[in-house]
């Protein structure tokens, strides 16, 4: 076994503990703080360490954070600290592993109740702050690791049917941000940045895929939001393009390796969207 790799996971075993059974706020800070390392730009840890807490523990301590959250607990550090620090390991982290646990945690709480609105305040400004557009970036990515379709299937299914789930779990208490009229809208522009990306690593000479970009766009024009997203993204698409082979490249991608069964919906929503 690698030593390194053995000494990530002792750490991360340890702090869990600690997380899961401490009320010093002393002592959590200090757990929390170690943690956070593996977020960092720091030489220490190493590539190799933080790649393992991304890549194996991560989602292990986002659950044990979501398990810890209180009122009671977060009151432990009067100045926030502790608060903003939680939060911190949900917005930096892995923006993929982030946003399912929030969806899980959302889904499996009963509401009405302080966790219910905490996690759905904190997805609020997960969206607000273009991690949507770094979770989509990063399935666009070069893979250098074995890729789990059915991860990407829980995905692509969280991320376009977040409006209905949020409103099913909140119901009288839903965000407006969750609202179809306003989430798709943002979703198109999402995409967009993530394009953004995508060129940004054509033109350093990488290779990247936008397959699930694709199936975001085919899974929300079936759903009948074709208007709502390719209303943003269409005409910013267009300007892109006029320009730019490579953008035009990356668009017929996008539009060809959309789904076959939803095809007609986004080439239907194309016309609708094209500029008179």
């Amino acid at each position: 076994m690698d030593p390194a790799l053995s000494a990530v996971r002792l750490t991360v075993q340890e702090a869990i503990h600690t997380l899961s059974s401490s009320e010093d706020v002393g002592h959590i800070l200090s757990t929390l703080g170690t943690l956070k390392r593996y977020l960092g730009e720091t030489e220490n840890p190493t590539l190799s360490e933080k790649e393992e807490f991304t890549t194996t523990h991560f989602s292990a301590v986002l659950r044990c954070l979501v398990s810890r959250l209180s009122p009671g607990w977060l009151e432990l550090s009067p100045d926030g600290q502790l608060e903003q620090l939680w939060e911190s390991f949900f917005l930096d982290g892995p923006p993929d592993q982030a946003f399912l646990v929030l969806m899980e945690a959302i889904e499996s709480t009963a509401g009405p109740s302080f966790r219910l609105m905490k996690m759905a305040r904190l997805l609020e400004i997960f969206l607000s702050k273009g991690r949507m557009a770094a979770l989509m970036e990063e399935q666009c990515r070069p893979q250098t690791k074995p890729s789990f379709p059915l991860f990407q299937e829980t995905l692509l299914s969280k991320v376009v049917g977040l409006p209905d789930l949020l409103g099913n779990c909140l119901q009288q208490d839903n965000l407006t941000q969750f609202f179809p009229q306003n989430y798709f809208p943002l979703l198109g522009q999402e995409v967009v940045e993530a394009l953004k990306a995508v060129v940004n690593f054509l033109q350093g000479g990488l290779d990247c895929s936008v397959s699930f970009v694709s199936r975001v766009l085919g899974k929300v024009c079936i759903q009948g939001r074709k208007k709502e997203i390719l209303g943003v993204l269409v005409p910013q698409l267009t300007v892109l393009t006029q320009d730019s082979c490579l953008w035009q490249r990356v668009c017929w991608r996008l539009v060809e390796q959309v789904p076959d069964r939803a095809v007609e919906a986004v080439l239907t929503g194309l016309v609708e969207a094209a500029p008179r």
